[in-house]
């Protein structure tokens, strides 16, 4: 059973575990959730991991299809306003069922 703690209470066991793992020369990683309930550790870890999947996903498919890493429109709105562009053409790309080419 997952226990609550204090926010304080939380970030000193991080840092006691960060500095135990330095002496071994490994390194840790420490996320919060704000969560409306506290799940066991086996449903967290899954539906952690299959937010990841979807973020990547979708990332991946920016990167490469519309080469959003490469972009360099940062003036004003101008980057939010082609995220949501990109997006929206992505959205249009999946609900095509034509198989041929793009």
């Amino acid at each position: 059973m997952a226990r609550m703690m204090p926010a304080s209470a939380i970030e000193d066991e991080a840092k006691e575990l960060d500095a135990a793992l330095d002496v071994l020369g490994l390194t840790s990683e420490t996320r919060f959730f704000a969560l409306s309930r506290v799940p066991t550790p086996e449903v967290l870890l899954e539906t952690v991991r299959a937010h990841r999947a979807i973020e990547n996903a979708l990332h991946w498919q920016l990167a490469v299809w519309f080469r959003e890493d490469a972009a360099r429109n940062r003036k004003d709105s101008g980057s939010g306003n082609i995220a949501v562009l990109r997006r929206c053409a992505l959205d249009v790309i999946r609900r095509d069922t034509y198989k041929g080419s793009l």
